[in-house]
């Protein structure tokens, strides 16, 4: 229980360090992404594709829902991390508006999409995982760590944007700088992976998939 636990905050933590990430560089992506003549513009725009992850974070949660009735809760649980991992260490790599156009722009939206997408999944898949496979008498501490580990995440994305940014000087900072704490979200595939490898299926699935009580339609 403690690896399941411990692995499971790990990566629910590590996704809303993802998602946080954005806002913490939202400065220096509107330059770069939305570029105008008046900054309180591409703030703006830099924002209203924020929100666009909250926005999806509802379509995240049925989509993944289905997945772990039919398939199991382990297997949303790491495609939700893998999902959240890999495009934002995307947005370390992505060229500017001033390389690629409006293309930039454009792939900076869809992997916010994704990454809401991810979020809706990852974190009622984390709490659903802990939950299930906890002790009847111990649940409400065990979930409560899902919100734990998503302070936790957030405070991890605030303390590692403030030391990059205090740590390089301000001109590396901008040129490359604020993009080495999404590449760093690879990590969090690592996670992932251990958990496949290593933690059990919810129990409480496997005995619903053994006596064939799976829901046929997870959704209603």
């Amino acid at each position: 229980m403690r690896k399941i636990l411990i692995s499971s905050m790990i990566g629910n933590a590590l996704e809303w360090y993802d998602f946080v990430l954005y806002v913490q560089f939202s400065s220096i992506i509107s330059s770069l992404f939305f570029p105008s003549d008046n900054a309180f513009t591409s703030l703006l725009a830099t924002f209203g594709v924020f929100a666009v992850g909250f926005v999806m974070r509802p379509i995240g949660g049925i989509i993944f829902g289905i997945i772990g009735d039919k398939f199991g809760r382990k297997s949303a649980l790491v495609f939700s991390i893998l999902m959240m991992a890999i495009p934002t260490a995307f947005i370390g790599f992505l060229p500017t508006y001033e390389q690629i156009g409006i293309i930039a722009p454009i792939a900076l939206t869809i992997i916010r999409l994704l990454q809401g997408i991810a979020l809706g999944g990852g974190f009622s898949g984390c709490m659903t995982f802990i939950v299930e496979h906890a002790d009847s008498k111990q649940r409400g501490l065990v979930g409560s760590t899902s919100m734990f580990s998503l302070g936790a995440g957030v405070l991890l994305g605030i303390l590692v944007s403030l030391g990059v940014s205090k740590f390089l000087s301000p001109d590396n900072f901008i040129t490359w700088g604020w993009r080495l704490p999404f590449i760093v979200s690879l990590a969090i595939g690592m996670v992932a992976f251990y958990i496949k490898n290593n933690i059990s299926e919810s129990p409480i699935y496997l005995k619903a998939k053994e006596h064939g009580s799976l829901s046929k339609t997870p959704v209603h």
